[in-house]
């Protein structure tokens, strides 16, 4: 298990094969997993019946930021190493709330990346600036 420096940066990777749902050593298991496939219940039967080495988790299909956390939170009781599937600011923040992330997914450039690795945001919030003029735009009342 990798050892990370406290909050902290996280290793850039690209398309980890180690984490990816084809992996799963039981040949049908994925269809046995029911339709809410990507909620914390279901990843937890999946650890349970061992079909899983890295943990990967899609903050949009999962449920949000607390679903994903608590499937972070579960698959770290497994002692299972956790990446994000997919990018972005909210991802990032996760990643580094949780002690055994070990790898950000990205498809473009990021801002703040030495040596291979993408450091913590400093920002209050979750990473994203809203435009004033989206605020407007979208006003109620």
């Amino acid at each position: 298990r990798n050892q990370m420096p406290p909050l902290r940066s996280l290793r850039l990777r690209r398309g980890s094969p180690k984490a990816r749902w084809a992996r799963c050593p039981f040949e049908s298991l994925a269809d046995s997993l029911p339709p809410a496939r990507h909620c914390k219940r279901a990843f937890m039967d999946l650890m349970l019946r061992k079909g899983v080495d890295v943990v990967q988790p899609d903050n949009r299909r999962a449920g949000g930021p607390c679903e994903w956390m608590e499937i972070g939170a579960i698959s770290d009781g497994f002692g299972l190493e956790l990446a994000s599937h997919g990018g972005g600011p909210t991802n990032l923040n996760m990643l580094c709330a949780m002690p055994n992330a070990i790898y950000v997914e990205t498809s473009g450039p990021q801002e703040r990346m030495i040596n291979g690795e993408v450091l913590a945001p400093e920002i209050p919030g979750m990473g994203r600036q809203i435009s004033p003029d989206f605020i407007k735009k979208h006003k109620i009342g």
